[in-house]
């Protein structure tokens, strides 16, 4: 059920004025050429917006729908005014449509809308909703052993990716513009180009935002122009998705989020487990979309695919590839990682990327092949060649050099598949 941002909307009852409530419209209209463009402005909503989308200057407020509800966005009903902007919320649950692959999180914008609407107090710490369900399911166990000392989930629900830290320009410019350009966004080529190029990347694979899943892009050949307000390319009738204000965007597969194994009773399984024995891919919660040529084999050459394979951060420029079983340094954008007896490479994409805002950070540096660690006095010795400790982000998330209390290996998470004993 949508909120009700559309105080207009087709009902059985006719709704009061604003101003007889002793408060003003949380409406805002604006006219944009021949289209009406609205947004919900109240201060939590906006407050949370700008916080997710980084923009400190002044917000007008969150954008909503304008797509009819139609397969065009010109006919239909109940979508419009009543959900946010697809465009900039793709992944929300209160946006208007959504494809069976799409992830539907609840934003702290959702929840600022309840709060302000006077009826509720959301809690924004609440973890993820499955993880509430008696048994957990064991990926919410796992996030239980990990928790705080209060008992406190560290993890929270899932949060909405799209848009994140991308500035105000995401939500006030064209998709066509700067802010958009990034993994899982604009995936056409630059509008300047021709027919030919963009050709190329209809439909092409690709991996979504944060790498989360492989894709497709969503460009295509419209049978009719396109609304002049959406037209990025020289072809009046080139174009993703209406809903999304034609914007090209990548778009996961089925069965393709990296994160999870595809359910037991699908043909996927079987082809996931050819993909590991053959490319080395894995699905995991820390695996994620990586370019790669890779072929267990020394005989065959494999043509470029997208491929999910597990990742670590250990500082927010170091970076960590999982593949046939060993951790491979990612140390410089577009390098390649081998590995003997398998002909072609992953390709590395920049560790920044991954890695700069980070929950993996806390990790301590880690060795292969054997090492030990103990108490002397108090505080942690590791017995290795040379002993290193990465920087542990403190209450000012300013980072401070610390060395954490041993632990046994029996105790400690599985990192990797080697004999590792980290000084934790």
């Amino acid at each position: 059920m949508a909120p009700g941002f559309n105080r207009h909307q087709a009902t059985s009852r006719s709704p009061r004025p604003c101003s007889e409530a002793g408060s003003t419209d949380p409406i805002v209209q604006r006219q944009e050429g021949d289209r009406l463009v609205q947004f919900l402005s109240t201060p939590r909503v906006i407050d949370m917006a700008q916080r997710h989308y980084n923009c400190s200057s002044s917000f007008e407020g969150m954008p909503l729908e304008d797509c009819m509800g139609g397969e065009d966005c010109k006919s239909g009903s109940g979508t419009q005014t009543s959900h946010w902007e697809k465009r900039v919320t793709l992944g929300e649950v209160m946006v208007g449509s959504t494809a069976p692959t799409e992830s539907m999180a609840i934003s702290n914008m959702t929840l600022a809308f309840f709060e302000d609407a006077g009826w509720y107090r959301p809690d924004y710490g609440v973890g993820p909703l499955a993880c509430h369900l008696q048994p957990p399911p064991s990926a919410c166990r796992d996030r239980q052993l990990s928790s705080a000392s209060n008992g406190a989930m560290k993890d929270q629900r899932d949060p909405l990716l799209w848009g994140r830290n991308r500035g105000c320009a995401f939500v006030s410019s064209s998709c066509d513009g700067p802010a958009w350009r990034g993994t899982g966004y604009w995936c056409a080529a630059d509008p300047s180009t021709g027919d030919a190029e963009q050709t190329e990347v209809q439909s092409a694979e690709a991996c979504t935002v944060d790498r989360m899943a492989v894709g497709r892009c969503t460009l295509r050949q419209h049978t009719s122009p396109i609304p002049p307000p959406f037209r990025y390319f020289g072809d009046p009738s080139l174009g993703g998705r209406p809903i999304e204000d034609y914007c090209p965007v990548v778009s996961p597969f089925p069965g393709w989020d990296c994160r999870t194994l595809p359910h037991a009773t699908t043909s996927e399984v079987a082809h996931t487990r050819q993909l590991a024995s053959t490319h080395g891919e894995d699905r995991c919660p820390s695996c994620r979309c990586f370019s790669s040529t890779l072929l267990n084999s020394t005989g065959m050459v494999s043509s470029q695919y997208l491929g999910c394979y597990a990742h670590r951060c250990l500082a927010p420029d170091q970076l960590q590839v999982q593949v046939g079983g060993r951790w491979h340094d990612c140390k410089a954008y577009n390098q390649s990682i081998v590995l003997e007896g398998w002909s072609g490479a992953l390709r590395c994409p920049p560790a920044r990327e991954f890695c700069a805002a980070s929950a993996d950070l806390g990790w301590p540096e880690v060795w292969g092949g054997a090492q030990s660690s103990e108490l002397l006095n108090g505080a942690c010795t590791c017995h290795a060649p040379t002993p290193r400790f990465l920087p542990l982000r403190s209450a000012s998330n300013a980072f401070t050099p610390a060395c954490l209390p041993c632990r046994s290996l029996a105790s400690s998470r599985s990192m990797d598949r080697e004999t590792v004993a980290p000084c934790w």
